[in-house]
């Protein structure tokens, strides 16, 4: 047990947690030995280059007992050097609400450790790969998510940062606090989340432009209805802690977002319809430009043939809305009256 006896003589920092660490902006003192254990991550000791055979007493002993037993502490005799050896000890089972233990051997040996770095697992010592995998195996399997107050799961780019928010507390003398911490988390992970659904939602609509238009304004309200859900699931999957919903507001980007979608698609409606006007009235431009209407009965075939192609226009899919089409049909009524 010198070992880790060794070892803990340098973790007397963990004595200090408490008084380093406040759960809530307003706690004047440390956290308690219960607030530890809600927000303390699981505690996992790592002995490398172990050679010692895992028995105490005379038995067998698993990794787990190994560290249990060197954090036991000592009857009181020299009550100061004693203090000093059991308060770590006791701070660590206080603490952290679980605690395990994993053993190394040596991975090869001295002289393949100068090349340790491009070894395969053939090369390594047997048993600190099987070791090695144990102490993967769990963590993948076993190991606990991390998480903030409030059951909020923490990935990598959220540890990063709070790493950050801790350490300059700490630089500029202050004792670091969670509340803050995971409050400015929150504000950047949520304006993040806003931005995220906007690019997705503006993805999304984008990859339907080139079919624009569509045939009717439903079908658009459809489209866009199907491109917010997808952005909103994205916020809602990295939002957290927006209570107030002030970043659920910002959404209403997405609205901005849709009108200006809505504009493109209106676009290219009016410049299917201007085109399709054009493409029907071909053959009546070219009928009044060689006067075939100036006859008897002339003006009646001109009228059918200008219903004709109202009739035809209209059974046309389009999107276009309600006044800029009277608009349109009022602009081409106008030309062709002056063709005649």
């Amino acid at each position: 047990l010198t070992r880790v006896n060794h070892d803990l003589f340098h973790l007397s920092y963990v004595t200090e947690l408490t008084k380093r660490i406040r759960l809530q902006a307003s706690q004047k003192d440390g956290l308690n030995i219960l607030e530890c254990k809600r927000v303390f991550p699981s505690f996992t000791w790592c002995v490398r280059d172990f050679t010692l055979d895992l028995i105490y007493d005379g038995k067998e002993i698993t990794e787990d007992e190994y560290l249990m037993i060197s954090l036991k502490s000592k009857d009181p005799q020299n009550k100061k050097k004693i203090e000093d050896y059991n308060l770590p000890r006791r701070c660590i089972l206080q603490y952290f609400h679980s605690h395990k233990c994993f053993t190394f051997a040596t991975p090869a040996s001295s002289k393949k450790l100068r090349n340790l770095e491009n070894l395969t697992n053939d090369e390594l010592d047997p048993d600190f790969v099987a070791q090695s995998e144990s102490f993967c195996s769990y963590f993948f399997k076993s190991g606990s998510v991390k998480n903030l107050p409030g059951a909020i799961a923490v990935n990598g780019r959220m540890l990063g940062s709070l790493a950050v928010s801790y350490v300059e507390a700490i630089k500029s003398g202050a004792v670091p606090c969670m509340e803050n911490a995971v409050v400015a988390l929150a504000e950047s992970e949520n304006t993040q989340a806003v931005k995220d659904a906007v690019t997705k939602y503006e993805a999304e609509m984008n990859s339907h432009v080139k079919k624009f238009p569509t045939q009717t304004e439903l079908e658009f309200f459809q489209l866009h209805l199907e491109c917010e859900k997808m952005a909103v699931k994205l916020f809602l999957a990295r939002s957290f802690k927006d209570d107030k919903q002030k970043h659920q507001c910002d959404l209403k980007k997405l609205d901005r977002a849709k009108e200006r979608f809505s504009k493109m698609n209106e676009d290219a409606s009016i410049r299917f319809c201007e085109k399709l006007l054009d493409e029907l009235g071909q053959t009546l431009r070219k009928n009044i430009s060689g006067n075939y209407y100036s006859k008897p009965g002339g003006h009646k075939m001109f009228l059918e043939e200008k219903m004709k192609i109202m009739e035809t226009y209209d059974r046309k899919p389009v999107q276009i809305n309600p006044k800029e089409r009277e608009k349109q049909e009022n602009d081409w009524r106008m030309k062709n009256s002056r063709s005649k």
